[in-house]
């Protein structure tokens, strides 16, 4: 049975209607979709790579590598509803500001009360060997299976007022006992703090005041000593 050319306009014009209204509740579902900013910075100052910065009176520093990873991240509304995340590993890289703010798949329609995070990859991940996307060894986030994942790469150059330079080279990982360097992190937000507005820094200035220069410059493998930096670095990230 042929349809009159009038229903025919009729039901094109129903079927755009309702394929706008999906597509306006996908975009808003977009939007709506909390958001996490890792801002890594030099005291208030978001770092750019190679721009010299006062560490102490005689020393000055750039930063020429900062990657790290943030996984299994977890949010917590002020009505107590938790959400985990997914995909759950985000590499942070200095060399890429579109990295520094993680879109999450929550919609929470509250503010947020907590956040939970590891700063690295955890032990089985590292244990399932290589994976896709920010885990792929393409990243230059990848030792070996023995080894596994770096959590955090830094690389500078520190120049004193003598004008001598050396470098700085932390790799920091390993995930087998007693290397297991990952670090887990908790904060609170004010109760003020909208969905829109979460945001969390590393600040590097804290990170690399808090270590002796002199004695640990060169951190490449699972050790001690990455483990002990890995703390300090988890020390010195904080909420915004």
């Amino acid at each position: 049975m042929r349809l009159s050319f009038k229903k025919i306009r009729l039901r094109y014009f129903f079927f755009t209607f309702y394929l706008l209204i999906f597509f306006t509740a996908i975009s808003q579902r977009k939007n709506d979709l909390v958001e996490i900013k890792f801002l890594p910075v030099f005291e208030n100052e978001i770092v750019m790579p190679g721009k010299y910065y006062p560490l102490s009176q005689n020393d000055s520093i750039t930063i020429d590598v900062l990657r790290f990873y943030i996984s299994s991240l977890k949010l917590i509304d002020q009505n107590n509803n938790c959400f985990f995340d997914k995909p759950t590993f985000h590499l942070i890289d200095i060399r890429d500001t579109n990295s520094f703010f993680v879109r999450t798949t929550a919609t929470f329609t509250h503010n947020l009360e907590k956040i939970e995070f590891v700063l690295g990859i955890d032990s089985l991940t590292n244990t399932n060997g290589i994976g896709t996307g920010d885990l792929d060894p393409a990243k230059g986030m990848y030792w070996t299976w023995q080894s596994g994942y770096i959590n955090m790469k830094l690389e500078a150059n520190l120049k004193s007022m003598a004008g001598e330079n050396s470098s700085i080279v932390f790799h920091l990982g390993g995930f087998l006992p007693p290397f297991l360097a990952c670090q887990k992190l908790i904060f609170e937000f004010e109760k003020n703090t909208t969905s829109k507005n979460n945001v969390i820094v590393f600040d590097i200035k804290k990170y690399l005041s808090a270590i002796d220069l002199k004695d640990q410059h060169k951190v490449m493998s699972p050790s001690v000593k990455a483990v002990d930096l890995s703390k300090l670095a988890a020390k010195s990230f904080s909420v915004k």
